[in-house]
């Protein structure tokens, strides 16, 4: 196991942890030493490029024929080769009574250390300081190890670009996530309470906050009926628009509120909200879209533009397949 490693899929029922960084001290197959504290320039020393954002996925077991230790072992080793290449990840074995002798392994001392007064499978992902992100006392699958490496960097491929003057778009994936209340702005009557769920995800609800479960400052078409939210009835969230949010963005008249989806535990799609007949529509991906063909698991919609003099808004839908690949970008009413 001696690679360095990209997983490409989501899921993770853990959550963060904090604790005392640690370093410790392990060797490659072939005897080569290595330190965490050491191992970015230890690595850039020998491969020739930068290694910075490199994370360490501990594996400690207390035999070498665990049942935890055993699946973790065989979903490591069935990743395919060609997403095994871009995201800077070790995997390091410690085992006090076992030395694992084809990859990344510490000595039975320090396995031992590690495991003091646990005598349990544990696994840990920890960044290049030594300080532990994530861990689960059970084994994880790739897609939960790929959640915790995008949970635990700013370079999610996930997040919109910068764009200049841009103020609608709220990104709300991995460390851009702020957990409570976001309110609609320019004093609409709506607001969306964002879950930073850690490795569950960003997951959204909308709520109605304006008093008296009134429009607000929202111009009701005719029939000029508010009939879809009442005082009791002001929270509203469904599994296909509300799971996995990359992002979104409140529209300008305060009326729909249009936001982009993961894959992993989402949707992947587009959607279009109308806050005032608390329905929506799925704008990307069409059931009928040419790239059809080309979507797996593994897809996420991004809003990448929102243009109030055109009243336009730009998605775009990307497919990781040996990196982030733009499949399709499309342009819609931003009303």
């Amino acid at each position: 196991m001696k690679t360095i490693m990209i997983m490409f899929l989501l899921l993770c029922p853990i959550v963060a942890v904090a604790n005392e960084p640690l370093d410790f001290g392990f060797v490659d197959a072939s005897g080569t030493e290595y330190r965490v504290s050491s191992l970015p320039s230890q690595l850039e020393s020998e491969y020739g490029h930068s290694f910075a954002d490199i994370r360490v996925f501990l594996i400690e077991t207390p035999d070498l024929n665990d049942k935890e230790y055993l699946e973790q072992e065989r979903i490591i080793d069935t990743m395919p080769e060609r997403k095994v290449e871009n995201l800077q990840l070790i995997f390091v074995v410690a085992c006090p009574i076992g030395t694992y002798m084809d990859g990344y392994h510490t000595s039975l001392e320090t396995a031992k250390t590690l495991m003091v007064n646990m005598n349990r499978f544990r696994v840990r992902l920890l960044n290049a300081g030594g300080s532990v992100l994530f861990e689960s006392a059970t084994s994880v699958s790739a897609g939960q190890l790929q959640h915790w490496v995008e949970e635990s960097t700013s370079k999610s491929p996930l997040a919109a670009p910068s764009l200049a003057g841009e103020t609608n778009i709220i990104n709300v994936f991995g460390q851009a996530c702020i957990h409570g209340l976001h309110t609609q702005p320019n004093g609409g009557p709506f607001s969306v309470f964002i879950f930073c769920d850690d490795a569950l995800g960003t997951n959204l609800g909308v709520i109605l906050t304006e008093r008296g479960a009134g429009p607000g400052k929202i111009e009701l078409n005719d029939p000029k009926v508010w009939d879809k939210w009442t005082p009791v009835n002001r929270f509203w969230q469904e599994a296909a628009w509300s799971a996995d949010v990359v992002n979104f963005a409140w529209s300008p008249s305060h009326r729909y509120l249009y936001i982009a989806t993961s894959g992993a535990y989402g949707n992947g799609g587009f959607f279009k909200l109308d806050l005032q007949e608390r329905t929506y529509q799925r704008l990307m991906p069409r059931p009928n879209a040419p790239y059809k063909s080309q979507l797996v698991d593994g897809y996420f919609t991004r809003i990448e533009d929102t243009d109030l003099e055109s009243g336009k808004i730009t998605v775009a839908i990307l497919q990781y397949n040996e990196g982030t690949v733009r499949v399709a970008t499309g342009v819609f009413p931003f009303e």
